[in-house]
């Protein structure tokens, strides 16, 4: 694996079904909350660049009336910035495809991620592991109650 402190492990950096498929519909949460979740996490650079699409008279969400929701489209651009900014991060090591498998290791100091790519399975080994999942939650073995939004037992 590379040397970064992260490894993140996506089929194809694109913010997922929600940039694919959802752009057009409208969302349900309010543009206050939306805003405080991410401009508290300073690193991915939120308000920095909602600010520059506002300076191009685009519309973003910290400028949408915070007591109202927003269209879809307006995070996955929200989103979209994040993912340029992570994959610039030289913390980050990208690891393109998709974890079929996570198991710990025999000392429990651990996790192994096995990844399908589009050619060779890889392995990645960290200390810790989230799963980021979408909305429509999928098993993975070897995960204790099948690997839905989290993990209640042997964590």
């Amino acid at each position: 694996q590379g040397r970064g402190r992260i490894a993140w492990v996506d089929p194809s950096f694109s913010v997922g079904r929600m940039g694919e498929q959802y752009r057009n519909v409208p969302g349900n949460t309010c543009a206050a909350r939306t805003n405080e979740t991410l401009e508290g996490v300073s690193s991915l650079r939120y308000a920095e660049y909602q600010d520059k699409r506002a300076a191009k008279r685009e519309k973003t969400i910290r400028k949408w009336d915070p007591t109202k929701t927003y269209p879809l489209n307006l995070a996955v651009e929200a989103f979209t910035d994040m993912t340029g900014v992570l994959q610039e991060d030289p913390d980050v090591d990208l690891v393109r495809g998709r974890a079929i498998s996570l198991s710990q290791s025999e000392c429990c100091r651990h996790w192994d991620v096995e990844v399908a790519g589009e050619k060779q399975l890889q392995r990645v080994s960290a200390k810790r592991v989230a799963l980021v999942i979408g909305g429509e939650p999928k098993p993975i073995p070897g995960i204790v109650g099948g690997g839905g939004a989290g993990m209640e037992e042997d964590q």
